[in-house]
């Protein structure tokens, strides 16, 4: 990470964990960053084909996307949430002059 900060990276954006997010995992990630001088502002949520395709399960992944993103609110990484291709992020607001965000 102190790499990715030397080059001028302020922000991060990473794959989240597994589904259902826990707000102490998400924490120890944004702390991380802080470490390094670095903001996490998105996280993508992944994993939940069944729901996409309206498969057999897709009930409980559409319940742990939305645990996923409480929790992430919880740990303070919440603010927007949009989607990607197949995957919903999660963000966090950029700076005050982000107008693309909801703090």
């Amino acid at each position: 990470m102190r790499r990715i900060r030397q080059i001028g990276v302020d922000y991060v954006l990473m794959g989240g964990p597994k589904i259902p997010w826990q707000e102490a995992d998400i924490r120890a990630r944004m702390e991380r960053c802080k470490a390094a001088g670095l903001t996490l502002c998105n996280m993508m949520i992944g994993g939940f084909t069944n729901a996409l395709y309206g498969r057999h399960g897709r009930d409980e992944e559409i319940e742990n996307v939305r645990q996923s993103i409480r929790a992430a609110g919880r740990a303070g990484c919440g603010g927007c949430a949009g989607h990607s291709s197949r995957s919903v992020s999660v963000r966090r607001g950029h700076g005050a002059d982000c107008s693309a965000c909801v703090k």
